[in-house]
């Protein structure tokens, strides 16, 4: 499928759920985080129910500072709500879905722009800002604005296939 035809699935802008199903497979990711490094890796959304991905991403992190390199594995849940079409992220334990990182509102009024979403999480005093760009069913961008008394810096990750 191309990037066209994702657009052509969502050409009302409610099917949310396009986006979702585009999600579902392998993809390659690369990560700059500000003032710490960055990381390359494979990220996997696996559907393991219906309107349900587990999304797993293993990679390495290579620190600027130390010019040392550690291995990472990160997972969520994503979920989507046929009912109020609308997606959702849930941090993972023990491969099940936890409690909510964020809801994907989508904010691009109209198939001119790149469709994009953006979700908040509260993580005591700090703010986990994140804003998906969908440029194609190929590649996405995923950025996390962190900030707060003990974080400050901005995590930007490509994903393509």
């Amino acid at each position: 499928m191309s990037g066209n035809v994702l657009r052509e699935q969502i050409n009302d802008w409610m099917n949310i759920q396009a986006i979702f199903n585009a999600l579902k497979g392998s993809w390659d990711f690369y990560r700059t985080i500000t003032g710490e490094g960055w990381v390359k890796g494979k990220a996997q959304f696996s559907e393991v129910a219906a309107n349900q991905l587990h999304y797993k991403e293993e990679g390495i992190f290579h620190l600027s500072a130390k010019k040392t390199q550690h291995p990472i594995i990160r997972e969520y849940f994503y979920h989507y709500h046929e009912a109020e079409n609308k997606i959702s992220v849930y941090f993972a334990n023990d491969d099940k879905p936890t409690y909510l990182l964020h809801d994907l509102n989508f904010v691009s009024p109209n198939l001119i722009s790149t469709p994009t979403a953006t979700g908040i999480h509260h993580c005591k005093f700090d703010i986990y800002e994140a804003e998906y760009n969908f440029l194609t069913d190929r590649e996405f961008k995923l950025t996390y604005k962190v900030h707060g008394p003990s974080k400050n810096y901005v995590a930007v990750t490509l994903f393509k296939r």
